[in-house]
């Protein structure tokens, strides 16, 4: 899954016969429009959005605002994590904070700010020690 292209075969078969604009506004859908998967996994480099990691593996679309509770499949809604951070979110240990020119940003339990332009090499950053 290295790149966006085998990621939204895997996910949406179907997303070559799609030739409409990505819709951003698909709160009454239950699934993710194809064309906002693409910009998501555009935005996020094919890697997890969490800065200062780095994982590519088995990547998960997760809603910032539940889809249960009202949040829409929006492209400003969704983050694509890895697998761990997804957990870590859900789970509170790790909480999206805003968003700083188009990347997010998250709060560590500790108060810790993790800031897009945090790029550290794999496990030295305070997303791999949370975890």
């Amino acid at each position: 899954m290295g790149d966006p292209e085998t990621f939204l075969d895997l996910t949406v078969p179907s997303i070559r016969r799609r030739r409409k604009p990505p819709r951003d506004d698909a709160a009454k859908r239950r699934y993710v429009p194809a064309g906002v998967r693409r910009q998501i996994w555009l935005r996020a480099g094919g890697a997890c959005e969490v800065p200062g990691c780095h994982g590519r593996r088995d990547l998960q679309l997760c809603h910032i605002r539940a889809w249960s509770q009202g949040g829409a499949n929006g492209r400003w809604n969704l983050l694509l994590l890895c697998p761990r951070h997804h957990l870590l979110l859900d789970a509170g240990r790790i909480r999206f904070r805003r968003w700083i020119e188009g990347r997010p940003a998250f709060r560590m339990p500790d108060g810790t700010v993790l800031r897009p332009d945090a790029r550290a090499p794999p496990g030295s950053g305070p997303a791999d020690q949370a975890c």
